[in-house]
């Protein structure tokens, strides 16, 4: 209870605290000019670092154990914030700002909050003294490496996020660390209440004081993880949790080193600029950087109860595959020419050609989605025989109400529609998972049909202009979060019953969305198959009440 009361304090903290900070920036003369290196325009707020940590800190101050380790843990990080706030306002020099960080990893060392056990190294601890040295050199690069990583509208809150959700997961298994998973699931509501101002095009920067705070927590926590799970897992796994940001820092030294310039020194050769600079767009490169981290955090999971070197070894060919892609995308980019400029009768480079065959997928795709998202309403509505008497008479009346709406009302009807389509998909996929008379609707045949679903909605969004559907980087951070959440158990519920209900609501909301911003005709065949599924679980009602009748 303890850790929900934490999660949604901090996360109505958060939206509480963003406007009015950004209120004020201006006036603390924090704020973020554009330049070459940036994309956006005009002078945003560098303030929501602050409410971040201010939201995360409370919870953790109200119900975490109060010890060395929470001690020094919230004395770091306000020293973090501090001087983050402070570089945010002067632009410190590196030297500076590396002593910012360096005194708090000290004042963490010095509480407890140590690496004594080292990958690769057996189970027996090194001793104190490069102990403390190597947590030192650890939260320095934790703390840089989301630093850096804040690039993007919404970049470096994702991965975040989504490390913070592997590090509470693992710390939920284990005796002893309830306080990590408390401290995680703070900031993460931070972030979310954050997030609901910097989505892209964002209205508020989290600012050094934010990444810095993010990436210093992170560090501490994945300590703590890997020191209370020394004998469970292998400490190795801390880093594809890490992911990409280690990634990208690593990177990004070697890269100035190599140039002969400072490592310091800020250009545009991080994961991010190097996206955009092959034609991908804002949410584009959010949105790639963001699964990859998904995909390194799962690899995480996969391997946690393997070898050390096994973990290291996977992690290296993930990175490796990024840095191949990332060449290949790049040449295949270089290599064509506009279809406009080729001569006539000469055949079109190969990305032309793609785009042609793109929007051939991308109309499959939308049939196959419309009409199996058509096909599961009806279907599952009709097939369903034990249905509550107050979900059949919500169903009917909304089916009748969305109806005339539509009808009478044109300039309603999309939402009416839509409110329809969403609880018919709902109810279906709540009747189905429920439903012990069709084992058939729990087949691996079904699951692998709904994942043919899923596949065609992404190459759908992949394949779709930005303003025809729009698919954020949030909207893919949500979903990732929730698969994870999936994996929490929960007392008195049937977890493989939970997961099955909200896969298929998310997979058939999505796709409901999706195909209503593209059809402007009122119903069209989801609108249809929506009020004919509603219509049919309400007649449950007007069936059982004749029955009663006679």
């Amino acid at each position: 209870m303890e850790i929900i009361l934490g999660f949604f304090l901090a996360l109505f903290l958060s939206i509480l605290l963003m406007p009015v900070l950004m209120k004020y920036a201006g006036r603390w003369k924090l704020v973020d000019a554009p330049d070459p290196r940036k994309s956006h325009e005009g002078l945003i707020p560098r303030v929501g670092g602050i409410g971040i940590a201010i939201a995360a800190a409370i919870p953790a101050v109200l119900w975490a154990h109060h010890d060395e380790v929470l001690l020094g843990y919230l004395a770091g990080a306000g020293m973090i914030v501090l001087f983050g706030m402070l570089d945010d306002r002067f632009n410190l020099d590196f030297r500076i700002k590396l002593l910012g960080q360096a005194v708090p990893a000290i004042i963490a060392s010095a509480s407890s909050i140590c690496i004594y056990h080292l990958p690769l190294f057996g189970l027996d601890p090194v001793p104190g003294w490069i102990g403390h040295v190597v947590t030192v050199v650890f939260l320095l690069a934790v703390t840089n490496a989301f630093n850096l990583l804040d690039g993007l509208d919404g970049l470096a809150a994702g991965c975040a996020i989504l490390t913070l959700m592997a590090i509470g997961l693992l710390a939920l298994r284990v005796t002893g660390g309830t306080d990590i998973v408390l401290i995680a699931v703070a900031v993460i509501g931070g972030v979310l209440g954050f997030l609901r101002y910097n989505t892209h095009p964002a209205m508020v920067f989290m600012g050094d004081a934010g990444s810095q705070f993010l990436g210093f927590t992170i560090g501490i926590l994945a300590i703590l993880l890997m020191e209370h799970t020394r004998n469970v897992w292998s400490p190795a796994i801390v880093l594809p949790i890490l992911g990409l940001p280690i990634l990208d820092t690593a990177m990004v030294m070697v890269l100035r080193i190599r140039d002969g310039r400072s490592p310091f020194l800020p250009d545009r050769n991080h994961i991010h600029h190097k996206l955009l600079t092959i034609g991908l767009k804002h949410h584009q490169a959010v949105a790639l950087i963001y699964g990859v981290q998904a995909l390194m955090i799962l690899s995480a999971w996969l391997l946690r109860f393997e070898n050390d070197g096994l973990v290291l070894a996977v992690y290296g060919l993930i990175c490796a595959g990024c840095i191949l892609g990332y060449r290949f995308a790049r040449r295949w980019r270089n290599t064509g020419a506009p279809a406009a400029a080729m001569a006539p009768g000469t055949t079109p480079p190969a990305h032309a050609r793609w785009r042609g065959w793109g929007r051939h997928i991308r109309r499959a795709a939308i049939r196959y989605v419309e009409w199996s998202v058509a096909g599961y309403l009806i279907i599952g509505a009709g097939v369903a025989r034990s249905v509550p008497s107050d979900i059949s008479a919500l169903a009917l009346g909304l089916a009748g109400a969305a109806t005339m709406v539509a009808l009478a009302l044109p300039r309603f009807a999309t939402p009416a529609i839509r409110i329809a389509a969403y609880l018919a998909a709902i109810y279906v996929s709540y009747l189905g998972a429920t439903s012990p008379e069709f084992p058939w609707l729990n087949a691996i045949e079904f699951n692998l049909w709904l994942t043919s679903v899923a596949g065609a909605l992404a190459a759908i969004v992949i394949l779709s202009p930005r303003d025809q559907f729009q698919f954020s980087p949030l909207d893919l951070l949500i979903v990732l979060v929730l698969l994870a959440a999936l994996t929490v158990p929960i007392p008195f519920i049937d977890q493989t019953v939970l997961t099955r209900i909200l896969l298929r609501s998310l997979v058939m909301l999505y796709a409901c969305e999706l195909l209503l911003s593209f059809r402007k005709t009122r119903f069209g065949p989801v609108g249809t198959a929506a009020i004919l599924a509603l219509v049919a679980l309400g007649g449950r009602l007007i069936i059982g009440y004749w029955n009663f009748l006679d």
